[in-house]
C-alpha cells in the first residue's frame, strides 16, 4: 500500500471522526460500588468483556459477594460479572499472596483463562504463579503449569480453551528452557506445550494473543528470533504451526518500538502500537500510534495517535486510550466515535463484538458513585453508529 493510499486512510478517519463525535453520546453504568479499603488504584482492574457482550470478567481485591468463607479483601480475586441477573461470581477464593489476575474469556464465553499463586486445584501447594483455567458451567479449575520458582503469566485463549498461549520462565519442553529466560509457549490439550521462542539472554517477550482457531498467536519481543533484528530493537512476531516465527515489524532501536500486538477473532488482523515509520514517511516524528497489520496482504495502515488497541470481534470497532489517558472507543471501517471524555484515568478497554459494549476501569466519578476514588469497573453501551450514517463493512455475521 503506497503513502498516498495511506495518506487518504488517515483523512478518511479524521473527517469520519469530527463528524461522529457529535453523535449520541454512550451511556454508562457502574458495575461495582465499592469504598475504602487498600490499594484503592487496583481496587476492581483489568475488565474484560466477552465477545457476546453478556459478561465481564476482572480482578478485585474488595468483597463483591457477601459469602462468609469470602477472601480476606488483600489479595485480588477473579470475579464473573453477568449482566442479564445483575449478579457476580466470585470464581476465586483465597487467602494470602497477590491473588489472582490477568484473566481472559476463551472466544466461546465458557471458559477464564488466569495466572494466580494460589493452589486452586492441590496442585500447586508451592504457590507459585502458575496458568489456570476455569469452566464457568461446572465452576471447576484447570492447572494448565505444574512449575517451582518460575513465571507463567499473560494468557489467552481460544475458541473453547483447549490452546493457550502465554509468557513463562519455565523450562515447560524440557531442555528447550535451562536459561530461565522469559519465552513464549502455547499449550494444546491434546498434544501438550510447544516452545514458540528460543533467546540466549534475559530480555522480557511478552502481551501474547490467540485467534479463534489456535491457529495465529503475536507477541512483541526485544529478541533476534529471526535473523531480523540485529539491534535488538522491540519488535512484534507471529507464529503459526505452517509458517513458523514471522517478524512483522522492523525498526531502528531506540524509543517505545512496535508492542502491545492483539490479533483479531478470526486471526486476519492484527492490531499494534509503535513510534516507528511503519508505513514509510506517515510517521517522521516518531509519534506513537496504533497501526492495523493484514495478515493476508502483509501490509500495514496507519491510524491514529494511540495506544492499547483492541479490535471488536467483528471488525468493526476498535478501542484504544491516548497519552491523556482518555478511553475512545472507534470503528475499525474509518469511522470513529469519542467515548465520552470523562473517563479521566480509563486505561485498556474491552469491547464486545459488535463494539457497541466497552468495559473499562476508572478511578474518577462518571456517573456520581464513586466520590472516594476508588478504582472501578463501568459499561459503556453505545449507539450502533455504523448503520445510522450508512456505513457499513467487515464480516457482520461472525459470531452470530
Amino acid at each position: 500500500m503506497n503513502s498516498r493510499t495511506n495518506w487518504l486512510l488517515g483523512s478518511l478517519y479524521l473527517a469520519a471522526h469530527a463528524v461522529i463525535a457529535s453523535a449520541q453520546p454512550c451511556s454508562i453504568e457502574q458495575v461495582t460500588v465499592t469504598a475504602g479499603g487498600p490499594f484503592p488504584a487496583f481496587a476492581n482492574f483489568a475488565p474484560v468483556i466477552s465477545i457476546s457482550g453478556e459478561k465481564i470478567v476482572f480482578q478485585s481485591n474488595r468483597l463483591l459477594v457477601p459469602v462468609p468463607s469470602s477472601s480476606d479483601g488483600d489479595n485480588d480475586e477473579i470475579f464473573l460479572f453477568d449482566r442479564e441477573t445483575g449478579t457476580f461470581m466470585q470464581v476465586t477464593n483465597t487467602q494470602g499472596g497477590d491473588g489472582s489476575r490477568r484473566s481472559a474469556f476463551s472466544k466461546d464465553e465458557s471458559r477464564l483463562v488466569f495466572d494466580s499463586d494460589r493452589d486452586l486445584t492441590g496442585a500447586n501447594p508451592d504457590m507459585n504463579r502458575e496458568i489456570f483455567l476455569f469452566d464457568i458451567a461446572s465452576r471447576t479449575f484447570t492447572q494448565i503449569t505444574d512449575t517451582t520458582s518460575a513465571l507463567n503469566t499473560n494468557p489467552s485463549a481460544n475458541i473453547n480453551g483447549d490452546r493457550i498461549v502465554f509468557a513463562s520462565s519455565a523450562d515447560l519442553v524440557p531442555g528447550g528452557n535451562t536459561d530461565g529466560n522469559v519465552e513464549i509457549f502455547l499449550y494444546d490439550s491434546s498434544t501438550g506445550f510447544t516452545q514458540i521462542t528460543h533467546s540466549t539472554r534475559s530480555a522480557f517477550q511478552g502481551a501474547p494473543t490467540i485467534d479463534s482457531e489456535g491457529n495465529l498467536v503475536t507477541f512483541h519481543s526485544f529478541v533476534d528470533l529471526v535473523g531480523m533484528n540485529p539491534d535488538e530493537s522491540r519488535e512484534v512476531f507471529t507464529y503459526s504451526p505452517e509458517s513458523g516465527l514471522v517478524q512483522i515489524t522492523d525498526s531502528i532501536k531506540g524509543g517505545l518500538g512496535s508492542l502491545t500486538p492483539q490479533v483479531s477473532v478470526d486471526g486476519s488482523k492484527i492490531v499494534l502500537v509503535s513510534d516507528r515509520d511503519l508505513v514509510p514517511g506517515m510517521n517522521p516524528d516518531n509519534d506513537v500510534y496504533t497501526f492495523m497489520y493484514d495478515v493476508g496482504t502483509r501490509e500495514f495502515v496507519q491510524l491514529v495517535e494511540g495506544r492499547d488497541p483492541l479490535l471488536s470481534a467483528d471488525l468493526r470497532y476498535m478501542t484504544y486510550s491516548t497519552s491523556e489517558f482518555v478511553a475512545r472507543l472507534y470503528l475499525a471501517d474509518l469511522t470513529t466515535v469519542q467515548v465520552p471524555t470523562a473517563f479521566a484515568i480509563s486505561t485498556f478497554p474491552s469491547i464486545s463484538k459488535h463494539g457497541l459494549l466497552l468495559a473499562f476501569r476508572d478511578r474518577g466519578d462518571p456517573v456520581g458513585l464513586n466520590p472516594d476514588g476508588n478504582s472501578e469497573i463501568y459499561l459503556a453501551t453505545c449507539p450502533d453508529l455504523l448503520f445510522q450514517d450508512g456505513f457499513e463493512s467487515g464480516d457482520t455475521t461472525l459470531w452470530n
